[in-house]
């Protein structure tokens, strides 16, 4: 699908909400400036889609007194709530993909970038009649956060990453581990026996390291050791001994994998730049995003289904656990010259 520009998914977002009846009918919106920092855009990106909403008769604007939601305005939705630390320039389709499946299942989506306990209790303010989470651990309290919406019966999507509590009795998650581990399979079938995986941190995070060596136990190898190792992709400006270590030395690997297309796409052409037989390096990304399919520099990653994700949170009728596991794709670089 083509994905929506930043301007037109702002443009939904607010119209949704106008739809919906969280914005009441007379009310004044917020300044451009604060909608700006809800939506993690600029002002013009707001000024943009305000004039598209006037031109549809869901707002009036006026000089000084700022905008005002129109008396005029269609049947309400059904309100889902979405809480998130992903922004909407970090991850290919997953605001597009959010907004398409309320679309069809007749929702508004409202989604609110988290910024602390406050953020949360505002959002559950607008009283949705769904809350999906979607948060990673290493910035966010569960116990916090258990507390605000244990009333409201949240749905955990994508992720849940906690490793000292137990998965969710509700929730649509990706399978992460499984993907590590079918990756790494992929890799060992393809006469592979070096393999790093380049990630975000400096280290593995609790609930990362558990990913990660469950894929090496299920595929006869331990995680950290020469068959299968750690690359951290800002390892040689920071690390630069582990880089020398892991890609300059006796053995050398031939494949490398990692939880985004961008990384993997940093680090392999970093090293094509330091020893252009690194360009024989084999690589797989995550995320199926932009990085993977740059012609000339193709490889290949796995796709999130995040429609599915979404429309199966969305449909949910009562608590229960479920798993989307992401589709191999598999890409063969093209013989490009620049």
């Amino acid at each position: 699908m083509i994905g929506h520009s930043k301007q037109e998914m702002v443009q939904k977002m607010l119209e949704q909400q106008i739809v919906s009846g969280v914005m009441k009918k007379g009310s004044r919106l917020p300044s451009m400036r604060l909608l700006a920092e809800q939506y993690d855009c600029s002002t013009i990106v707001i000024v943009k889609a305000m004039r598209a909403l006037e031109k549809k008769g869901l707002v009036r604007t006026r000089e000084r007194s700022g905008s005002m939601v129109a008396d005029a305005t269609l049947p309400a939705l059904k309100h889902f709530a979405l809480y998130t630390d992903i922004r909407q320039s970090s991850m290919d389709r997953y605001y597009d993909d959010l907004l398409d499946m309320a679309g069809e299942n007749h929702y508004l989506a409202a989604p609110i970038f988290a910024n602390g306990a406050e953020s949360l209790k505002t959002l559950l303010a607008t009283s949705p009649q769904r809350i999906a989470i979607d948060l990673g651990a290493d910035q966010h309290d569960y116990r916090e956060i258990e507390e605000i919406v244990q009333e409201f019966d949240p749905v955990f999507v994508n992720r849940f990453e906690w490793h000292d509590q137990e998965l969710p009795a509700r929730g649509v998650l990706i399978d992460y581990e499984g993907t590590y581990a079918a990756a790494l399979k992929y890799l060992q079938k393809q006469g592979h026996k070096r393999i790093v995986f380049v990630g975000h941190r400096q280290d593995p995070l609790p609930f990362k390291l558990r990913y990660l060596q469950a894929a090496a136990e299920s595929n006869g190898v331990k995680f950290l050791s020469p068959e299968f190792d750690y690359c951290w992709h800002l390892d040689y400006d920071v690390n630069p001994e582990r880089f020398q270590r892991l890609f300059f030395g006796k053995e050398r690997p031939t494949a490398i994998f990692g939880a985004s297309d961008i990384l993997v796409f940093r680090v392999a052409n970093l090293l094509e730049s330091l020893a252009p037989a690194y360009r024989e390096l084999v690589r797989i990304g995550c995320h199926d995003e932009v990085w993977s399919r740059i012609p000339g520099f193709e490889f290949s990653t796995w796709h999130f289904d995040f429609r599915d994700v979404f429309r199966r949170a969305m449909e949910q009728n009562r608590p229960k656990l479920e798993w989307s596991r992401p589709v191999f794709v598999k890409r063969q670089r093209q013989n490009i010259r620049y």
